[in-house]
């Protein structure tokens, strides 16, 4: 008989175990880190090479170990930091399990040197794929220095799965922001290829941190949380303004006894909160923290601590609902409206995956019998699933539905001398006929009938109502001419602005600058340094509105930092998301009034393009009610 059932030598059972703690060189930097301030360090350097999968380096100035802790802190399920089970009701440590150091030192090549005050030798511990090779005193600074190299030398099937080294040094820097902003008064440095990407003051002051981690930008967009002390959950930091809120809810960071986590509970009462506040597809800003006895909140949830359990979600929730609204209230100078109810809806869930800011717009795939029709007639993939080896729109390609339960407004300055030089002014009846299919026609020939809030264009034809989004159509407009000018000439046009403008930019936006300086030229933007964090802004893309030059640019260097693997390996979409947000800038806005002659040459310019109906982000331009639709909704039609 053959034996089947073998026992797993220590060292690989050591290796698959460690995968529970170590995902990547961020998930390294976190336990690390997590170790140094349970260590009472109060500042904590980083060093990354390669994006941490060479080399990774984590310094900091705690208590340090003598030589026997030193030694036993690599072996499994040692730790300082609780003794039995029942510590768990009260720890207030970041770290209790025992792992790290075994983990990390199962999977790598990691030296320890550490020293406690007022000893004169220190200690230096190197171990390789779980296996000592020295453990000697030695001389070194008080506190203790841990390097980590060639992450999953040993393991090969998870080395294959960490992404390049600019997108882990990217998650590395994310991490650090956030312990960073759990723990303002710890002063967080990292470096990375010898290039300083972060520094927090360390001054216990959260805006201070907020505005050093994430720039003026942010920072000048929150306000306050009004914490009520008597309550059992303590909530407080900073939230944004209504007016301030962003595109995507990566800029939203919960901490729970200071400790980093991600919540859909949290999520759910922060954004009920800004009910009616917000339109959709905006997300507010926020750095909350929660603080509640331990014994009410389980983190032994997951190895890496990133998830809890809450012992009454209710209370929480109450907590986080109610003083997240006083606070948006209270800085709008208004009362806060009267709640009938808050308890917790447990069919409710929030989705929190990559694409849920953008499904948060779509309606269900068919359309309700009597509902308004989007134009449907030639409607091509979204823009970042087009190639430019191919022609961008194509005719004949399958159609992809879309219904869309809301048309997002965008507010903004007025953008109409581009829409009265962008294209021409031509009698549609002398363009090219092969130019203008059957449903363009029909809204060229189409009676005016008015404007409706100075955003939508109403029409009548034959037999149906249209509606024309007067920003999405010229988005369009725009987005088309920009990427031909970027076929032909591999760059888009400048304009120069009257005065350069000076921006002041976060260490990551510099970063990103630096990486990104080619690529940013060729869309058409120029600059100069002006000091160490200053530039002067002297040129930006055509048709670039000069009040939102600034803005423009900033979020250019965010979108370059999310996607920059994406932006060198994969070009020519990545141009199509940087010319996409500079079309949508550019674009007349709602509320701004349009003329006769500019309602005339918005149609004209739309009539040659290839598919006129959805703007690159993919929203309708033209909305379609028939005749028999109407008569159903009022009723002069009974089937």
């Amino acid at each position: 008989m053959t034996k089947r059932i073998q026992q797993l030598d220590p060292q690989t059972i050591a290796a698959i175990a460690a995968g529970e703690v170590v995902e990547n060189p961020a998930s390294v930097v976190k336990e690390l880190c997590e170790n140094a301030l349970d260590a009472g360090a109060d500042v904590i350097r980083v060093e990354i090479t390669g994006g941490g999968i060479r080399k990774l380096r984590i310094s900091d100035n705690g208590h340090g170990m003598n030589q026997d802790d030193a030694l036993q802190a690599f072996e499994q399920h040692a730790t300082s930091k609780l003794v039995t089970i029942e510590d768990l009701e009260t720890i207030g440590t970041m770290g209790f399990r025992g792992e790290a150091l075994a983990s990390i030192s199962a999977v790598a090549r990691v030296t320890l040197e550490t020293r406690e005050p007022g000893e004169s030798m220190g200690t230096r511990v190197v171990i390789h794929g779980g296996e000592l090779l020295e453990h000697v005193p030695t001389g070194c600074r008080e506190g203790t220095t841990i390097t980590v190299e060639d992450l999953f030398y040993n393991v090969p099937a998870r080395y294959k799965f960490l992404m390049k080294d600019q997108t882990e040094g990217n998650r590395v820097s994310d991490l650090l922001r956030q312990l960073a902003l759990a723990r303002p008064e710890v002063s967080f440095h990292l470096t990375s290829d010898r290039k300083e990407i972060l520094h927090s003051p360390g001054n216990d002051d959260l805006i201070s941190a907020v505005h050093a981690l994430y720039g003026s930008d942010l920072a000048s967009g929150l306000v306050p949380v009004m914490t009520d002390e008597q309550a059992t959950v303590k909530v407080s930091g900073l939230i944004s303004k209504p007016d301030s809120v962003r595109k995507s809810r990566t800029w939203q960071m919960f901490f729970v006894n200071r400790r980093v986590v991600r919540d859909p509970l949290i999520l759910r009462a922060l954004e009920d909160a800004y009910q009616t506040l917000l339109m959709k597809g905006r997300f507010p800003a926020a750095v909350l923290f929660l603080e509640l006895p331990a014994h009410l909140v389980d983190v032994n949830v997951h190895p890496q601590k990133i998830q809890l359990r809450f012992w009454k979600k209710d209370e929480v929730y109450r907590a986080v609902y109610h003083q997240v609204k006083n606070s948006i209230y209270s800085s709008l100078g208004a009362a806060t409206p009267l709640e009938e109810k808050t308890e917790v809806k447990p069919d409710v869930s929030v989705r929190t995956d990559p694409q849920s800011e953008r499904s948060d717009l779509k309606d269900e795939h068919g359309t309700k019998e009597g509902s308004p029709q989007v134009f449907e007639e030639d409607q091509p993939p979204s823009y970042e699933q087009q190639a430019f080896s191919r022609d961008l729109i194509t005719r004949d390609a399958a159609p992809t539905v879309r219904h869309f339960t809301e048309v997002q407004r965008e507010e903004g300055g007025p953008g109409k001398e581009e829409l009265k030089s962008a294209g021409p002014q031509s009698d549609p009846e002398q363009l090219p006929s092969q130019t203008i299919s059957k449903e363009i026609q029909r809204l060229l020939d189409a009676r005016l009938i008015g404007t409706i809030f100075n955003t939508y264009l109403l029409f009548e034809s034959e037999d149906s109502m249209l509606l024309l989004d007067q920003h999405a159509a010229h988005e369009k407009i725009l987005f088309e001419q920009k990427v031909k000018a970027w076929q032909e000439r591999q760059e888009i046009p400048s304009q120069m602005l009257i005065s350069p403008l000076t921006l002041r930019l976060a260490p990551d936006e510099l970063s990103a600058l630096d990486e990104a300086e080619s690529l940013l030229h060729q869309i058409g933007y120029d600059w100069s340094l002006f000091g160490t964090r200053e530039i002067l802004l002297r040129a930006v893309p055509q048709g670039t509105l000069p009040e939102l030059a600034g803005a423009d640019f900033r979020d250019t260097l965010s979108s370059y930092r999310t996607h920059g693997p994406e932006l060198t390996e994969r070009k020519d979409e990545a141009m199509l998301h940087l010319l996409a947000t500079a079309s949508c800038k550019g674009a007349v806005k709602a509320h701004d009034p349009l003329n006769d002659a500019e309602i005339r040459s918005l149609l004209d310019q739309m009539s040659i393009l290839d598919n006129p109906w959805h703007c690159p982000h993919g929203r309708p331009v033209v909305v379609k009610l028939s005749q028999t639709e109407l008569e159903r909704f009022f009723q002069r039609i009974v089937n």
